[in-house]
């Protein structure tokens, strides 16, 4: 290997690297003409059509396993067949002895021609698209030589040539030309094909390629949405104009309280085995218990459900639903398995029906806290801890104390007796802590022991500890947040303290929005943006208050109005939090889950809407509705109905039009925006500069704003790609905005982005492409939309880029 070596017939020459330079071919090689050996004529030339084969642009894997031959002097030697490629490859040897010494060698072995053509085509075409693809012709030879190329574009299933070009360049020894031709992607193809060859006399090089030939139709999805207040008896509403070929599905959800009930943690799986994690097994598996208890229907339309076919139940992750509304498939992205998870803890409400399982939820938890559980009452954080824990006590108290509020914790007697030591613990501590630092305040333990007064009496010394909590959120609450203001008020009404409590719930009225169709919120909790949860749970503490001090107002239905509203783009997980948002919600105000025998009549178009099936309980159904709507005009959408409870729905318009006649269309939830910005230099250095007047090799950066009015979850956003651009960074990598990471990947023809949870905002992402192709393409629309509700979608406008050539 330390000079060049003839390839076998059917390989490019190979020389190895060797420091830094490549080692010429010696004289007594044979001559390589298209990578295959050829025998030269009578007149000492070689044929210059012989044997030509073009090699693939896609470069091959090269696996050999050679006969290894040593010769009497214990020098070793093989051969292999290199695959046709112009390019570097990497040789590694690794020898060893019975006794496993070792030795290794690494070499890079240059595959060449004395000329070679490397074509630079895009990765794919659309229809209508015009490009001027580049293919450099290089001289390898030490002298200069006159090279004619070919190129041509032909049909790949018959072989017939569309198109030609040939020209005939002097080029300088180891320099370069340049040869293009204008390819026009047709629209009765799927396909094209591309070769080019350069020749001199005796040598020749050849590259073929193909091109795929993508539609510049795209799929198009626009939703509209609209909300029903509970109690609201008509509704109407002007749908947009729709195309003749448009597919239109209405889905229309009676009652969507019901998914609620699907978002309950149900009986815990074993965590860990903490006191926190013994206590949530026993809240859990009470909540859900309890609620059961309360509305005796929910165990017949669970039962429903478990008995529905599948790919129809509610007990199916919204991720796993309505695959045909969707503009990416579930196993493209990121969260299969968050969707097989959803749908098992979907499915495990089941067991709620089973009281052997609630009771053996009640057994674990139990027996736990009883090991768990130290000298002077408190429980320890973990077995290995010989000490108990104030933190986990209390955490565990509250939780319990919750189940007492709501009349939901276990009659069981251990479990009682285990709580009453408890309270003792943390009585002692707070006196204790208090007594060296006088001057603090303990409003969680003040909260948390309100739930006990009836049980063990508080003690005079804890007594101060309250005084001083009391007397602190009376002159402070002001300063709280939303969450904490609730807090406050119950703190202050369990303690005779209801005209100020009162007064906090004033405040609460005044920094909330209220609308008819999404209920009652505030807007200040939008800080919450890493918890998924956390502006949920905000809200059903403000429920909560108010349900406690005025449990008539007419804010608490508000409320729960704009809570259930959430669910329908939110996954709620499995957490503690989430079974105490759904007893807040379920347990306060009117009961929505009662069956009303509410009638309902949805009118759109040409008449009225009959489902062909609803789910139980929630009452879904979604249906074709192309026989209703009258194309090109706008049809309007009226429903009337009586109900107590909220209800939601949408119309989905499906059509393919032509990238560059979209126009932008945002729904009422979310609106996406793309812009093209190009760095160029100025006197002050590089400058980013938006403008579609682009050239080849310039670098564009791609910005999509997105402007976000609710939180959602698992969101996906396909940015259909010109053919001119090729990405700066191959290899997927995350994009941060506003704190959020989005996960983002490079596909042939689009990049794909992800985020699994995007709370209210606006977000601005950014990504770099170069321009690889002169000519005129189609730039494809960029669509977001929630794979958790696929009616909330926008896209923006197409248009057609032209990239100058250099």
């Amino acid at each position: 290997m330390k000079s060049a070596a003839a390839a076998p017939t059917g390989g490019a020459v190979l020389y190895e690297k060797v420091e830094e330079s490549v080692a010429a071919a010696p004289e007594a090689e044979p001559v390589v003409a298209y990578g295959k050996v050829a025998e030269k004529n009578d007149s000492g030339e070689v044929p210059a059509e012989e044997n030509f084969e073009y090699r693939d642009a896609e470069t091959p894997l090269a696996f050999f396993c050679p006969m290894l031959n040593t010769d009497a002097d214990g020098n070793l030697s093989f051969s292999f067949t290199a695959p046709n490629q112009n390019t570097t490859w990497l040789l590694h040897a690794l020898a060893y002895t019975p006794e496993l010494k070792t030795s290794k060698i690494t070499r890079e072995i240059v595959a060449n021609k004395p000329i070679m053509v490397k074509p630079n085509p895009p990765r794919f075409l659309r229809q209508g698209d015009r490009a001027q693809i580049l293919a450099t012709v290089m001289n390898n030879s030490e002298e200069a030589q006159a090279i004619t190329t070919t190129i041509e574009v032909f049909d790949p299933m018959t072989g017939k040539v569309i198109k030609t070009h040939k020209q005939t360049d002097q080029v300088a020894a180891n320099g370069s030309a340049i040869a293009a031709l204008e390819v026009e992607a047709p629209f009765d193809a799927t396909s094209l094909g591309y070769r080019a060859k350069s020749s001199i006399a005796g040598y020749a090089d050849g590259e073929q390629s193909l091109l795929p030939i993508l539609s510049s139709v795209t799929p198009v999805i626009e939703s509209t949405t609209f909300y029903l207040a509970p109690d609201s008896t008509y509704y109407k509403k002007e749908l947009p104009k729709m195309p003749a070929d448009a597919r239109v599905t209405m889905q229309f959800c009676e009652n969507p309280a019901w998914y609620c009930v699907t978002a309950l943690p149900g009986i815990r799986k074993e965590v860990d085995r903490t006191t926190s994690s013994a206590a949530a097994s026993i809240f859990s598996a009470a909540i859900a218990d309890g609620i059961l208890r309360e509305n005796p229907n929910i165990a017949t339309v669970i039962q429903q459900w478990k008995e529905s076919e599948q790919t129809d139940s509610t007990l199916t992750s919204m991720l796993e639903k309505n695959q045909d509304l969707k503009i990416v498939l579930l196993n493209a992205t990121p969260w299969v398995m968050d969707a097989r998870s959803q749908t098992e803890r979907m499915q495990r409400l089941c067991l709620l029906l089973d009281r052997k399982e609630i009771d053996a939820a009640y057994t674990y938890g139990i027996e736990r806290l009883s090991k768990l559980q130290r000298h002077g009452g408190g429980w320890a954080w973990i077995d290995e801890c010989d000490e108990a824990s104030y933190w986990s006590t209390l955490n565990a108290l509250a939780l319990f104390g919750r189940l007492r509020e709501l009349g939901y914790l276990p009659g069981n007697v251990k479990l009682n007796d285990m709580i009453k030591n408890a309270i003792v613990f943390v009585d002692a501590e707070v006196a204790k802590d208090f007594k060296l630092y006088p001057k603090s305040v303990y409003p969680t333990y003040v909260l948390t022991r309100d739930y006990y007064k009836d049980l063990v009496k508080v003690p005079s010394a804890n007594q101060k500890v309250y005084n001083a909590t009391i007397s602190w959120i009376a002159s402070r609450w002001r300063k709280d947040d939303v969450a904490n203001k609730a807090l406050d008020a119950i703190i202050l009404n369990n303690n005779n303290h209801s005209s100020t409590a009162r007064e906090i719930l004033n405040s609460l009225r005044e920094y909330a929005v209220s609308t008819p169709q999404y209920g009652m919120w505030w807007p200040s909790d939008d800080k919450y943006t890493g918890w998924s949860i956390a502006k949920i749970s905000s809200a059903s503490i403000a429920l909560d208050a108010f349900h406690a001090i005025e449990p008539n107002c007419k804010e608490i239905d508000q409320i729960r109005q704009w809570l259930v509203l959430q669910r329908e783009a939110k996954d709620w997980g499995t957490s503690v939090t989430t079974a105490d948002v759904v007893a807040s919600i379920l347990t306060s105000g009117r009961n929505w889950l009662k069956p009303s025998g509410a009638t309902y009549s949805i009118k759109v178009g040409k008449g009225e809407i009959l489902p062909d099936h609803t789910e139980a309980g929630t009452g879904y159904f979604r249906r074709n509705i192309n026989d209703m709507i009258i194309p090109g005009v706008a049809n309007e959408l009226a429903i009337e109905r009586h109900a107590n409870h909220p209800s939601w729905g949408s119309v989905i318009c499906q059509y393919r039009g032509e990238m560059s006649e979209i126009k932008a269309v945002a729904s009422d939830a979310v609106e996406v925006e793309k812009r093209f910005f190009v760095e160029q230099s100025t006197e002050k250095g590089k400058k980013w500069i938006e403008t579609t007047d682009i050239k080849v090799g310039d670098r564009v950066k791609i910005h999509l704003r997105i402007r976000n009015n609710r939180d959602m979850d698992y969101v996906a956003i396909i940015d259909d790609r010109a053919a001119c651009f090729e990405p700066v960074e191959q290899l997927p990598r995350p994009i941060y905005s506003e704190g959020i990471c989005f996960y983002r990947e490079n596909r042939d023809s689009a990049t794909n982005i992800y985020v699994t949870h995007m709370p209210k905002g606006t977000y601005l992402l950014e990504y770099e492409m170069f321009v690889n192709n002169a000519g005129t393409f189609s730039s494809g629309v960029a669509t977001l939309q929630c794979q958790q509700a696929p009616q909330l979608t926008a896209h923006s406008a197409g248009a057609i880029l032209k990239a100058a050539a250099k």
